[in-house]
């Protein structure tokens, strides 16, 4: 079953860039409104424990990361974003809040500058719905490459199947899709088996109208090379 989206992504990469850089200031306040208890149920999902290898993928202002590099002192977490002023306000956000802020890189997530196999735990959070449907197959088969067998991935994104909100949100996507910071509503549970992944885990969370997917997934054997 190929990625499920609500209506094609629009945006280019320098686009994407350009619209969380203006977005910044605002970000946070998005952040409390509609992401809180996703992202509660997602690192409680993640169970990270201390001396584990730890990626964020997407780390927009550094609101997982602070927590996933706070749960794991003796091991190595590491954020990436494609979005160079995301990454200065999650690198002053780690470095005020922990004694050992992890190291950030710019990267893109289609193309990680990973080992094979390296990380037990793969984060990821409203950034795939970003993406173009090729994009985010490309990107979550990077990712399971970067996963070691038995590893962890864990998913949120904006959850299609909210028939009103589909609607209204994809109105407005249609119309402006940079005011919503381009992203649109996605699903992932069903395809990521045909990934190769192992799903253990869907959670479907609402906060204020806005409907979030969940997913904790497992690489069961070794990356496809």
């Amino acid at each position: 079953m190929p990625v499920e989206e609500s209506t094609p992504a629009k945006l280019r990469d320098e686009e994407i860039r350009g619209i969380y850089t203006r977005l910044l200031p605002l970000y946070g306040i998005w952040e409390r409104l509609v992401e809180t208890r996703a992202r509660e149920s997602a690192l409680e999902l993640a169970a990270v424990r201390d001396n584990e290898k730890v990626l964020e993928v997407g780390v927009g202002p550094g609101t997982a990361l602070e927590r996933l590099a706070g749960s794991n002192p003796g091991g190595t977490t590491i954020g990436v974003d494609i979005c160079f002023d995301m990454l200065q306000r999650a690198n002053q956000r780690v470095s005020s809040a922990l004694q050992a802020p992890p190291p950030l890189c710019q990267c893109d997530t289609r193309s990680l500058p990973f080992a094979d196999h390296s990380f037990d735990l793969v984060f990821s959070s409203y950034m795939l719905d970003l993406l173009s449907a090729s994009d985010i197959a490309t990107a979550i088969q990077q990712m399971r490459r970067v996963l070691k067998p038995s590893g962890r991935l864990l998913l949120l994104h904006l959850s299609l199947g909210n028939r009103w909100f589909d609607r209204f949100w994809g109105l407005f996507y249609w119309l402006v899709p940079t005011l919503l910071g381009g992203c649109r509503p996605i699903r992932l549970a069903a395809y990521l088996p045909e990934a190769g992944f192992a799903v253990r885990e869907v959670r479907r969370i609402t906060q204020r109208g806005v409907p979030t997917e969940v997913i904790l997934a497992s690489n069961p054997g070794l990356p496809q090379g």
